[in-house]
């Protein structure tokens, strides 16, 4: 039924100017991940989970180079993954797709390939990624419903270059790339809006270890909009690109069928004391040993490790905040996910990143079902089968863990 509607054309729906409240009794399943735990559940990093189609949880634990698979019940199944250089290894693992029968792509990035398991866990093969236009594109990857093959929604944010010379070249837009499993050809089937670059934007240039780094202008402007992308039930895909309360919805051909908007509510401009106040939470967090991390690994002639202390790294992270470049406003919506059935879920933003602002949950054919209060409940980091979702946490020790819980009916 909601596979039918997502499929109807959309117009422009509207959603109402006020919020209704709705405050969802999220039962709890099971939980994994504990500093006192079993051997299989002490991760080092969780990137990002996922469900299968039978509700199997599978977890990318980045700094140990694997994934583990976690039963509907909670109970370990298997891991697979191991860092190398060898076939079926991983050097830098950004992101993994599982499809319905559990067939997993990792997003490898040191290797500049998919790497494909079996859903027995067993390494299948390697997907060359797309460098047609001499560098590839790391982001988030989104299965196809029918698992015939996965989006790549990098948009051209984070480009590794291929060649020796130069820097790769940044392309038109924000290109939204599907794979096939088959044959692996990989196509673009959507452009998303990109903010066009500051005239005046600095470029950093530092120093860290013996290496000089020019970083172009310390990445992506401080509040600037990102892309966001959810899959609906047909393969189809839900799009936010904007500052705009403005989520556009468009078929599996990737030609356009309709958006959702709310006019009422609008981007947030960014003031000389919204900056000041950013610039100085952000160096707080820094001195907390908290915010986002920067791992620089090299090598030199021999293997001889290039890469700078821990000491240098800070510096240099410190010189990315001081020089920081703010996009003009704030983007009205912050976060987006997407459950199996469409259900559509939007996070607003707030001035303050740290906060979670109101989530408006939005059905597949446009209709509002009501408006989460801010602070209440986060989007799910992963949406499984039955009202599953996966909330990505951290207990009083810092190590991560992850929560598996169970939405009501209505709001599936």
């Amino acid at each position: 039924m909601t596979a039918a509607l997502a499929a109807t054309p959309l117009a422009g729906q509207e959603l109402p100017d006020r919020d209704r409240p709705i405050e969802p009794d999220l039962e709890e399943v099971y939980s994994v991940g504990a500093f006192d735990g079993e051997l299989w559940e002490t991760f080092g990093s969780i990137r990002q989970a996922a469900f299968d189609g039978a509700g199997n949880l599978y977890v990318l634990d980045t700094d140990n180079h694997r994934v583990v698979v976690v039963s509907p019940d909670g109970d370990f199944v298997r891991e697979f993954g191991e860092e190398g250089e060898g076939p079926g290894e991983w050097r830098y693992p950004g992101s993994m797709a599982v499809m319905p029968d559990g067939t997993v792509a990792i997003a490898d990035a040191g290797h500049r390939a998919f790497q494909l398991y079996s859903p027995e866990g067993e390494y299948q093969r390697s997907i060359p990624m797309d460098a047609s236009d001499g560098g590839v594109s790391v982001g988030s990857l989104l299965p196809l419903p029918d698992g015939t093959g996965f989006y790549d929604a990098a948009g051209g944010q984070l480009r590794i270059r291929m060649s020796s010379g130069g820097s790769p070249a940044l392309p038109q837009g924000r290109p939204i790339k599907r794979t096939r499993l088959a044959d692996g050809v990989s196509e673009v089937v959507f452009t998303a809006w990109k903010p066009e670059a500051d005239a005046g934007e600095p470029r950093l240039r530092t120093e860290g270890g013996s290496i000089s780094f020019n970083l172009g202008g310390a990445g992506p402007r401080v509040f600037e909009p990102s892309l966001h992308t959810g899959v609906l039930p047909d393969g189809g895909l839900a799009i936010v690109d904007s500052t705009t309360y403005t989520v556009k919805l468009l078929g599996a051909d990737g030609r356009g069928r309709g958006r959702i908007t709310r006019p009422s509510l609008g981007p947030t401009p960014v003031t000389d004391r919204i900056e000041a106040r950013e610039r100085e939470r952000q160096l707080e967090a820094l001195d907390a040993g908290q915010g986002p991390q920067m791992r620089v690994v090299m090598r030199g002639e021999g293997g001889r490790d290039l890469s700078p202390s821990a000491d240098q790294i800070r510096e240099m992270q410190r010189d990315r905040v001081e020089q920081a470049v703010f996009y003009p406003e704030i983007p009205v919506l912050s976060r987006f996910g997407v459950a199996p059935t469409g259900t559509m879920w939007l996070q607003r933003s707030t001035v303050d990143p740290t906060r979670v602002g109101p989530i408006d949950l939005v059905s597949a054919e446009g209709r509002y079902l009501g408006t989460v209060a801010a602070g209440e409940l986060t989007i799910p980091a992963a949406f499984g089968p039955d009202g599953r979702v996966a909330f990505l946490t951290r207990d009083e020790f810092d190590v991560p863990s992850v929560v598996v819980r169970r939405l009501p009916a209505d709001l599936r």
